[in-house]
């Protein structure tokens, strides 16, 4: 992706620079002022780097900002399938043959870390399947013959970034 124009582009050239600094500089630290700047809140306002941000709440922003400053339709589906892919939620009967299925962008997922080992152990717990047994899933059970034989689970899909990952 090419940063045509530093201005309107500016946080997509900062990152760039934070990277390239990174990369090919022989310096222990690199001073990211300008990043920091082009980062801009909701209003439209630099972010306060003083006020603490949860994890979630900042990937969104810079994100959303970042992709915003993308020109090209193309490189910004590029840009969704690097940091991000499709949960699939499926319903099953364990009665019949009958899968629902329903797809959905995610950009992040948050998954248990407490009492978790490792990042797979999260992960695995994340995509698990339960049981459903009416209550709150009765709508959605309606659709199936037995509600107790029921299952459902998540699937995560990020092909694309699986395959940049291996070449």
């Amino acid at each position: 992706m090419q940063v045509t124009d530093k201005v309107s582009q500016n946080l997509l050239y900062a990152t760039q620079e934070v990277f390239a600094n990174l990369q090919n500089s022989w310096q222990k630290a690199f001073e990211p002022r300008d990043f920091t700047l082009a980062i801009k809140d909701y209003e439209n306002q630099p972010i306060d780097v003083s006020v603490q941000m949860d994890v979630d709440e900042f990937y969104n922003l810079l994100f959303d900002r970042m992709e915003a400053q993308i020109d090209s339709i193309t490189d910004r589906n590029t840009f969704r399938t690097l940091y991000g892919g499709q949960l699939v939620q499926q319903v099953k009967s364990r009665e019949c043959d009958h899968v629902s299925e329903r797809e959905e962008p995610f950009s992040a997922i948050q998954c248990d870390i407490k009492g978790k080992q490792t990042l797979q152990d999260s992960l695995k717990a994340y995509v698990e399947g339960e049981i459903m047994d009416g209550g709150e899933n009765e709508t959605l059970l309606k659709r199936f013959t037995n509600a107790a034989n029921t299952s459902q689970t998540t699937n995560i899909h990020v092909q694309a970034a699986i395959d940049m990952l291996m070449q």
